[in-house]
């Protein structure tokens, strides 16, 4: 259940954000964003703030989440992929001849099986019957949806890397 508990937490601003119904903090702020995809269920509108940070007003947990995860997509792809990277012990594979030390750094990763224990841990999460960790599971596929759906419009060229 703590586990639940620390997920749920992690969730809440995007419970939050989701759910809101009052006057919005950002509400002067332009929109930025109208995000139509064929995963959603209705529209969600995206207001980004003075500092560029995404505030997400959609009709569910799960529309938000995944236009969550594609926001972290176009804004953090990279930053994503190494942190997955590096809590599977990889990361040696794409940096290793830049920094050999990786292979340290991967080693421990490894001895801890942050790996395994994520994957355990989800596939209790997905066998629960408690409502909380339903949502959850649904929102953080939903995530992933909204992360592999911006990948897949930066490999048909609807946006372009700099550089």
């Amino acid at each position: 259940m703590h586990r639940i508990a620390t997920a749920a937490l992690l969730l809440s601003p995007l419970l939050f954000a989701a759910g809101c119904t009052h006057a919005s903090p950002v509400a002067s702020i332009p929109e930025t964003d109208h995000v139509e995809n064929p995963a959603l269920s209705g529209p969600v509108d995206v207001v980004r703030d003075e500092q560029g940070i995404p505030h997400i007003y959609a009709g569910s947990i799960e529309d938000a989440s995944f236009v969550e995860g594609y926001l972290m997509g176009e804004d953090r792809l990279v930053e994503a992929d190494l942190a997955r990277h590096s809590a599977e012990g990889t990361l040696a594979e794409i940096g290793g001849d830049l920094s050999p030390s990786l292979i340290d750094s991967d080693i421990l990763m490894r001895m801890h099986h942050m790996k395994k224990t994520a994957e355990d841990e989800f596939t209790a999460l997905k066998a629960s019957t408690d409502p909380s960790a339903q949502l959850l599971v649904r929102s953080l596929g939903k995530f992933a949806a909204g992360m592999n759906a911006y990948v897949a419009d930066l490999k048909s060229g609807r946006y372009t890397l700099p550089g």
